[in-house]
Parts: structure tokens; sequence; C-alpha cells
């Protein structure tokens, strides 16, 4: 039995001498000959009280164990009933995932799809910058150095 304990003074080889507050009455408190004591009649007590029947077991009363037993099924549903829970959201996040998995591999696929197009665009504007390029320059060949037009037969016709 824990008590609350006082150190009142040192011993002469310096131990602390200690004592116990209220430890006699908290002792006699807990005396089972001092139980009921001041009750006339125990068994009416006892039986007011519904402590009435035989220690069979490790409850003392098996008036206690289909109060256990019910704790007992209603924390086993619970758990259950979390376990189905965190079950649930597990799939849900897993389908989250892959749900997401599959837009992510969507995207890439539309980016590669994109780059493949930019890259083919830029090969024809290549074309057609080369195109317009042979384009000046013949018709630059056209016209003289004092913007007059070159006929193949070398006459000159003037512009301006």
């Amino acid at each position: 039995m824990a008590t609350i304990n006082w150190m009142k003074s040192r011993k002469p080889d310096g131990t602390p001498e200690w004592v116990g507050i209220y430890t006699k009455e908290l002792q006699n408190r807990l005396r089972r000959d001092l139980n009921l004591e001041d009750l006339l009649d125990r068994a009416e007590a006892r039986k007011n009280l519904d402590l009435v029947g035989e220690v069979t077991d490790h409850w003392h009363d098996a008036r206690y164990l289909p109060m256990l037993k019910k704790i007992e099924a209603d924390l086993s549903q619970m758990i259950k009933d979390l376990e189905n829970k965190h079950d649930r959201d597990v799939k849900a996040i897993n389908k989250k995932n892959a749900d997401q998995d599959a837009d992510i591999t969507s995207l890439k696929q539309r980016c590669t799809n994109l780059e493949k197009r930019c890259t083919n665009l830029e090969s024809r504007i290549g074309v057609v910058e080369t195109n317009i390029k042979n384009l000046t320059t013949k018709i630059n060949n056209v016209f003289d150095s004092e913007s007059r037009l070159k006929f193949p037969n070398n006459n000159l016709l003037w512009i301006g």
C-alpha cells in the first residue's frame, strides 16, 4: 500500500528517518474485521448493496461477467469497424493514385506527341525559309542595281 511519507529528521549515521502520514488510519480502514462494523444487520446491508453470492471466479461476482463480455464484444466490433474503414480508405487512396498515374501517363504521351509535332513544324518552317531565300534570290536576280526589271534577253524596264 502506498502512503505519503515525510522526512522527520536524519539519524546520526546520515540516513533519513521517514514518518508515514495517516498510515495507521489508512491501515485501520482496510482491516476486514472492521468492515461494516457499525451496521447492526450485515446480511441485510450486503443484500441492499447486492453483494450476495459465492466468490467463484476472478471477478468475484458473476454479475460482472455479462457486462464485461458486452464491453469486449463492443470493443471487438469497434476494432472491426475501424479495420474496415481503414481498408476502404486504403483502397480509395490506391484508386486515386492509380487514376493520377493514368493521368500522368496520358499527359506524358500528349507532351511526346506535341514535341513530335513541334519538331515536324520546325522542319517545315526550315523548308519554307529555304524556299523564301531562294525566291528572294530569284527576285533579286530579276532586278538590276538601279531597280530596273531585267528580261531574259537583257532588255530593261524602269520601275519607279
